[in-house]
């Protein structure tokens, strides 16, 4: 991967220096789901000379810290376009990729459990696992034509915008079918 990719780990914020406002700090728990959480947020004063740590909407981001034997690191999010901005926390990296590399391709290709295994069970530690950013630069993954992966890409947003629309119906056929019931129940639709 070293050839196709830029690892950025995370700052170090100290945490009596956050405030109620302001750009979030990425915490594992905001992204070790495979998307972002906005849970327990954290924020920090913007602050130029932390510009290498911040994260835009689209970037892509990993998690390098979790519990051993559990599924709870290694995790690859794209970040939304819930705040302009974020801010990269240690224990994160965001994966900065060269023009050979497409975020879907890659996201994906990481959540294949034998390539995820690759590179979470090289984790060192007891209890606490950690993938070190030399581990991701290491890795070793088929790396198809850019066109293909592109491809790739079309085809899964295409079936990320379907599942989207699927979702939405059935939580309209289920509003739709509670109503019946509740209606069902008083008596009305016995009339």
């Amino acid at each position: 991967m070293d050839n196709h990719l830029e690892v950025i780990g995370g700052f170090a914020f100290k945490s009596e220096m956050f405030v109620d406002s302001g750009i979030p700090v990425l915490k594992i728990g905001n992204i070790n789901s495979g998307y972002f959480k906005p849970t327990n947020l954290i924020f920090w004063n913007k602050d130029d000379k932390l510009s290498r740590y911040e994260i835009n909407p689209g970037d892509l981001v990993i998690s390098l810290t979790g519990t051993v034997g559990k599924d709870d690191y290694g995790n690859v999010c794209i970040m939304g376009d819930g705040y302009p901005k974020y801010y990269l926390n240690q224990r994160n990296a965001k994966l900065d990729l060269k023009n050979t590399l497409n975020k879907h391709y890659l996201t994906y290709a990481l959540k294949v459990p034998d390539i995820k295994k690759k590179l979470t069970g090289i984790s060192r530690g007891v209890r606490q696992a950690n993938i070190s950013n030399k581990d991701i630069q290491n890795l070793e993954l088929p790396i198809p034509p850019i066109d293909l992966q592109r491809q790739f890409s079309t085809f899964v947003q295409q079936v990320d915008k379907l599942k989207f629309e699927m979702q939405q119906s059935l939580i309209e056929l289920e509003n739709s079918f509670n109503s019946l019931m509740q209606r069902a129940f008083k008596g009305e639709l016995f009339i």
